[in-house]
């Protein structure tokens, strides 16, 4: 069900945007789902959940998992994220002109 609900509006959205190529459009979409997400959104939050359940016993954390209800010390899981987002080399900026 939590799949149905996203692809109902964007079915809809295709529809009105797109009529003549609407077909072509949502078949796209059903491809690249079945590609990427063949167990559906509900095997993409078990695969988090177990992920984070893994995670917790090899940091050696007893706390309850990473991910799930009230966070917590959970929190954890965006510190690390935001750390390792730091160990990327900046964005390039486009050279500026100055006369």
């Amino acid at each position: 069900m939590l799949g149905v609900i996203p692809l109902l509006v964007l079915s809809e959205e295709l529809q009105t945007e797109f009529p003549f190529w609407y077909s072509v459009f949502l078949g796209l979409v059903f491809m690249i789902i079945v590609y990427f997400l063949p167990r559906g959104v509900t095997g993409l939050v078990e695969d988090a959940w177990e992920a984070s359940r893994v995670a917790t016993k090899q940091l050696g954390i007893s706390d309850p998992p990473l991910i799930g209800p009230g966070m917590g010390k959970s929190l954890f899981l965006w510190i690390a994220f935001k750390e390792a987002l730091k160990t990327f080399p900046s964005i390039p900026t486009w050279p500026t002109w100055s006369p």
